[in-house]
């Protein structure tokens, strides 16, 4: 399966939303700043644990920011 971000600019918002910089979220997830800046810049994609615990910690569902592909 691959997981593709949908906007990186909503993701960016919603993060900005909480009040935490990149690098604050990063930490939220378990994740390098730099690895979540490459899914950002839509270099990078998630794993689908990734996925679903970036929308968890934004109160959201995985499908409001990722696309599912086969």
């Amino acid at each position: 399966m691959r997981i593709v971000l949908k906007n990186s600019n909503m993701l960016r918002q919603e993060i900005a939303k909480l009040g935490l910089t990149q690098q604050q979220f990063s930490d939220k997830v378990s994740v390098s700043p730099k690895y979540l800046s490459a899914i950002l810049c839509e270099h990078k994609n998630p794993s689908p644990k990734l996925a679903k615990a970036i929308a968890i910690q934004l109160e959201l569902s995985p499908s409001d920011l990722f696309y599912y592909t086969a």
